[in-house]
């Protein structure tokens, strides 16, 4: 199998090498998939999934774990899972094809430009052809392949469920799950130990307790709390407050959620970060790639205030109040 794997590398080295822009190259990835019969049997069978990696991994991460169980899912739920990656698939690449067009009229190569970005175009035309096929009852073929990448197979075709832009692969699996999830399928797919408690934290509503000395104002929440100077204006002070907690609260009780379905939380690798074009925000939950899309724009901007309240969330979601004092000071918030 290594020497297919290693085939597959020196194809894509191949297009990497040469002048191709990276949506292209993304589209190159996915055809590689759906034309597998074409290519050398040494690549076909590396690009099988094996039993193995159907039955799913410890080491997985979540999207990858889903996918394997619903090898064993009944017909409408893999039906429901293939239409969300579908219309989320061919969304990302006709999003490509607008922002290639757009560049068009600026390209020192606008021919070739506008080739691909027609043969994207098409390719994304084919998803939702497959999209319709599975509104006319046909079932789709989900599969985990050994390089760990989902695939989708509809009336023999197959398609990799990788975003055009590989930056942007853990947002594209996240919003799928969050989507999937939200229609109460993933509960009997990956739910891991259905003990751990969920911190609803943002379900608490934004009632906070707060106190006043010639220090200035202090708002406070389960042991953590925030102190302002006393020049802070007190309606600016409680707006600040109250977005700080419910991003927090946002983000521990993803994260709670994350957890209670296997998900492993490398505490030492979480970020957030901003993503272009869309309000919401990825957080890297470990170095397999399982993330959260949250809007978080304060924690986003302020990356010393999450290394400082991730060791008060770790206490948070094992059960227990460890308290945390912040100042307004230390983060430039005046």
């Amino acid at each position: 199998m290594s020497g297919g794997v290693e085939s597959r590398g020196a194809i894509l080295d191949i297009m990497l090498a040469l002048w191709i822009p990276p949506t292209l190259r993304a589209l190159g990835l996915a055809v590689l998939t759906v034309l597998v019969p074409a290519y050398p049997p040494v690549l076909a069978q590396a690009l099988q999934p094996s039993a193995s990696d159907t039955a799913g991994a410890s080491d997985r991460k979540r999207f990858q774990r889903t996918a394997a169980a619903l090898a064993d899912a009944d017909p409408d739920t893999r039906v429901t899972f293939a239409k969300i990656a579908l219309i989320t698939l061919s969304e990302a690449f006709l999003a490509e094809v607008e922002l290639a067009r757009s560049e068009i009229e600026n390209s020192s190569r606008p021919a070739k430009l506008a080739s691909w970005s027609g043969g994207v175009e098409r390719y994304s035309e084919n998803l939702l052809a497959m999209l319709d096929a599975l509104d006319y009852g046909d079932l789709p073929e989900i599969s985990v392949y050994p390089f760990g990448t989902v695939a989708l197979g509809v009336q023999g075709e197959r398609v990799l469920l990788n975003h055009p832009r590989s930056a942007l692969q853990s947002a594209f699996e996240q919003q799928v799950l969050a989507e999937f999830c939200a229609l109460q399928f993933c509960r009997d797919l990956t739910l891991g130990d259905a003990q751990t408690p969920i911190i609803d934290f943002e379900e608490e509503g934004l009632a906070l307790a707060w106190s006043f000395s010639v220090d200035g104002p202090v708002c406070t929440r389960r042991a953590l709390s925030l102190q302002f100077t006393p020049a802070m204006a007190l309606p600016a002070a409680r707006m600040l407050c109250e977005q700080l907690f419910s991003e927090l609260g946002r983000l521990f009780t993803g994260m709670a959620r994350e957890q209670r379905h296997g998900v492993m939380l490398d505490w030492e690798a979480v970020t957030i970060e901003a993503l272009e074009g869309r309000s919401d925000h990825l957080i890297t939950l470990n170095d397999r790639g399982d993330a959260l899309l949250l809007p978080l724009p304060l924690l986003a901007d302020n990356p010393a205030v999450v290394a400082r309240c991730l060791p008060w969330g770790r206490y948070l979601l094992a059960g227990e109040l460890q308290p945390l004092a912040l100042t307004t000071d230390e983060f430039g918030w005046e």
